[in-house]
């Protein structure tokens, strides 16, 4: 589980997810494209743990009028922790194929 191919394919999986977020820096339209969805799945993911009953997730306990609430530093932890768990076990999965 720990072994040196499954921390290179994790950090793989991450570089790749941070390439592909990368444009959004630079280009408001990215995030409404099909990749750009992608991209935001993690940060929208935030908003179902709050659908779902997990307290503290959204900023002023979800109640922001119209617009979308940003998430709180517990969300951030909560939302990071999940996808990087998420990466670890999909780099886990791919590492013990046999003969790969």
């Amino acid at each position: 589980m720990f072994s040196p191919r499954t921390l290179a394919i994790f950090v793989a999986l991450v570089l790749a997810y941070a390439l592909l977020a990368l444009p959004a820096l630079f280009w408001d339209d990215y995030l409404s494209s099909p990749v750009g969805v992608l991209v935001a799945l993690p940060y929208l993911s935030g908003a179902l743990l709050h659908q779902l009953g997990v307290p503290g997730v959204l900023a002023q306990g979800g109640a922001c009028g119209w617009g979308w609430c940003p998430l709180s530093e517990l969300g951030w932890i909560l939302v990071v922790g999940l996808w990087l768990t998420l990466a670890w076990f999909v780099a886990w999965a791919i590492g013990r194929r046999p003969g790969a």
